[in-house]
This record gives structure tokens, C-alpha cells and sequence, in this order.
């Protein structure tokens, strides 16, 4: 085993490889069809092989991989009993060929162990086996995308974003690259840039609460409160058990003016997340402009008690 990896990206073979292919197909089928009645194994084997593929052909196309290791595990074992019982049938005459043989078998068998001790090195961890994949394989988006997560995950920022960009630069209607890139570049404080990117990923695939939330996110930072209270509503259609949600909404809403509606909403988010200060502290300022002063204090005493910062 070589050159494998967890993903490899659909592509269309090109009209030479597909030729090819049916060539060897062909010629295998006439050959063991030639064979059947003195290699019966070969026959079972061949056709074992040719039955297995014709779920994992790719004629009805499922997933993005155009292939996978996977694909070969059932339909190879009739390609090994076809070899295995054609190779005894010729040899079992011959003893000196027997005895050369069972040394191949061997020497085989320790050779594709070693392949298979080093193959499995890659599965350390899911950052090699990405960063394996992506040496062995070309514009796998998805790749990218994930080893961008690992890297996010790490604290390693910059190298995420680069290959998110990759990502999406590959395939710009990969929803999750467009999304995590916006994300990333909101959290290093590039509104401009990750406004684009999230926008994308929204519309391309609305039903992500997170990319909602970090568009609305983006939209408040700009003031753009109007806009913001779209996306932030259609993330709490998603997620409606997150409680900075909420409170991210509450906010938008108070600052259009309607302040009962975001007092409801910033105690639906202290109702989920009771320890949230800064939904306390929200709660507080809406208070506060509705001149609920001593409900107000209470707020904000609640918030500086859960968090020094809004003492």
C-alpha cells in the first residue's frame, strides 16, 4: 500500500484511462471465460471481482470521493482466490516451483506487512493523516477545509486560514471553507474580509446556525443592526438552545430601538445560560433605558459578580 489517503476528490477519467479500462475488463473476461472449465477458481474469482465493483463504480455517484481504499476490500478477495488458486494449479506439478513459491508468498506477505506498518504511521492522528492526504492527492478541497479545523483547533490561526483559502479557492461553493474562512477572519478582527466569505457560505447553505450567527456577528460591527436581525433569527431557527444567540439578538434589538422585545430576549438567554454575564449586563443597559433603575442595578451587580469586567 502507497499513495493512499482517507480522501480523493471526484474527477472524470479521461477517455485513455477509461479505454483502458475497458480493455482489461474485456480482456480479463475472455480470458477467464477461456479458463473456466480446467480454472473454475478463476472464473468464481473474476466474476466475484467484477460483481463486488459494480456497487462502488461510480456509475450512480455518491458522496464526493471519486474513490476510496474502501472500494477494494470485498471485490479483492475474488482477485486473490482467482491468483491464489491459479498460481497452486500451475506449480503443484513442479515441487522446485512449490518450494519457490511459498518463499515469494513469504517474502510478499512480509513486504506488504512493512507497507501496511508504514501506511499506518499516517493514521497518528487526524492532522498527519490530512496533511498525508493532501501530499498524495490534488485539489482536495475538503482536505484543506479540514485540516484548517485542526489547525484552528491548535491556536495556528494564520496556517487555517491559508488553507481554508485553499479551499475555497479550489471549490468556491464549498459552503464549509466559505464559512470557516469568514469565521477565522472575524476572529482575527478583518470584518471586510470575512463579510464576503460568510455571506457566501449563507447562501449557498442557510441551515448553519454558526455562519448565521458570525454574518449577523459581522453586520453588528459595522452597525448594521438592521441587517444583522435577519441571519440572527435564522440561527436561532437552527440552534434556538444557544443562549449568546439570544442575547446576540437582544442586543441588535435594543439598539433598533425595541427594547421589550430584546428585555424578553436577553432573559430567554439568561434563562438558558444563567451564568452569562454578559447577557445580565445587556439586560441591564435595556433595563436601564426603560428606566427600571432598581432592576437595572440588580443586572448589572449579577454581571460583575459572574465576570470582574463589567465592574
Amino acid at each position: 500500500p502507497t499513495g493512499m489517503g482517507v480522501h480523493y476528490p471526484t474527477h472524470a477519467p479521461s477517455a485513455a484511462a477509461a479505454a483502458w479500462a475497458f480493455v482489461i475488463l474485456l480482456g480479463g473476461t475472455l480470458a477467464v471465460l477461456a479458463l473456466g472449465k480446467k480454472r473454475p477458481a478463476c472464473l468464481v474469482g473474476w466474476f466475484w471481482f467484477l460483481g463486488m465493483l459494480v456497487p462502488v463504480s461510480g456509475i450512480v455517484q455518491v458522496g464526493t470521493q471519486s474513490t476510496a481504499d474502501r472500494y477494494m476490500y470485498l471485490p479483492i478477495v475474488g482477485l486473490s482466490v482467482a491468483v491464489v488458486w491459479l498460481v497452486a494449479d500451475l506449480v503443484e506439478p513442479r515441487r522446485p516451483l512449490m518450494r519457490a513459491s511459498a518463499v515469494i508468498a513469504c517474502a510478499a506477505i512480509v513486504c506488504l506487512g512493512l507497507g501496511a506498518y508504514r501506511q499506518a504511521a499516517c493514521w497518528k492522528s487526524s492532522r498527519t493523516i490530512f496533511e498525508h492526504t493532501l501530499a498524495v492527492t490534488t485539489g482536495n478541497f475538503i482536505m484543506h477545509n479540514n485540516l484548517g479545523v485542526i489547525l484552528a483547533q491548535e491556536g495556528k490561526y494564520a496556517e487555517a486560514i491559508a488553507h481554508y483559502r485553499e479551499a475555497a479557492a479550489i471549490n468556491p461553493r464549498y459552503e464549509d471553507a466559505q464559512g470557516n474562512l469568514g469565521h477565522e477572519l472575524l476572529r482575527a478582527g478583518d470584518m471586510e474580509g470575512a463579510y464576503p466569505h460568510l455571506a457566501k457560505a449563507v447562501e449557498i447553505w442557510p441551515y448553519n446556525a454558526l455562519f448565521q450567527a458570525d454574518l449577523a456577528d459581522v453586520l453588528v460591527k459595522q452597525g448594521k443592526f438592521t441587517e444583522a436581525q435577519k441571519p440572527l433569527e435564522q440561527a436561532l431557527l437552527l440552534a434556538p438552545e444557544k443562549s449568546q444567540y439570544h442575547s446576540n439578538l437582544g442586543y441588535v434589538l435594543q439598539k433598533l430601538g425595541r427594547l421589550d422585545d430584546a428585555i424578553a430576549r436577553y432573559a430567554e438567554a439568561i434563562r438558558l445560560k444563567p451564568d452569562s454575564a454578559d447577557a445580565h449586563y445587556n439586560l441591564g443597559m435595556a433595563l436601564s433605558a426603560k428606566g427600571r433603575k432598581t432592576e437595572a442595578d440588580a443586572e448589572f451587580a449579577r454581571a460583575a459578580a459572574l465576570d470582574p469586567g463589567y465592574s
